[in-house]
């Protein structure tokens, strides 16, 4: 799958401002736009893990950002999805504390002050077990990741953000209006993503 440009966002910002925009001369735009677009959830990421026998941690994956869902399998079996334990990490340490026996993990707890920002699990697992995660993830800063579809609304962000930088009320008020509706057509093709419950 093709991703978006920055030498298109660079072509679309010079006819709006009607200049030449070469090298980085926009990049504090761009990256402005991006980490205004990380607050949407619109970028998926995957990716896979082992778990081994007697653990009930895993580390987040890299721009994590929040979970869609987990999946474990072993061999040529697939379990269900993990099912986030309502109660977070409190009600895990309670479970813990409770009952020491390793099992089939069920339960998942996102644990964000953890040093290493770390998944949870519950119990702790009685086999090695593959792991599928799919998570929201933030936009990395080095390169633009975002597919193609996403191309017009990096556009119209970029034009807006460097607006911003420059203090530009009127190009402020005139893309400003059409980069948000942009991002909200966007947030709304993105499907909801429904989480087990307990």
């Amino acid at each position: 799958m093709a991703n978006a440009t920055k030498a298109s966002i660079l072509t679309f910002a010079g006819r709006a401002w009607q200049t030449t925009f070469t090298g980085t001369t926009l990049d504090p735009a761009i990256n402005a736009c991006l980490s205004d677009l990380n607050g949407s959830d619109l970028l998926v990421g995957y990716a896979t893990d082992e778990l081994a026998v007697n653990n009930r941690y895993f580390a987040q994956p890299a721009n994590y950002k929040s979970m869609i869902a987990i999946t474990l399998w072993s061999g040529t079996v697939t379990y269900d999805s993990l099912i986030e334990l309502p109660g977070g990490v409190a009600k895990w340490r309670s479970l813990k504390a409770a009952s020491s026996a390793p099992d089939r993990p069920k339960y998942f707890v996102e644990w964000p002050s953890h040093e290493d920002q770390g998944i949870l699990l519950y119990p702790r697992s009685d086999a090695i077990y593959q792991v599928e995660i799919d998570y929201w993830r933030t936009h990395p800063e080095s390169a633009i990741e975002y597919p193609a579809k996403f191309q017009h609304l990096l556009n119209l962000g970029s034009v807006y953000w460097e607006a911003a930088l420059r203090r530009n009320t009127e190009y402020m008020n005139h893309w400003g209006p059409l980069y948000y509706a942009e991002r909200q057509t966007r947030e709304n093709d993105t499907p909801p993503i429904c989480r087990s419950a307990v």
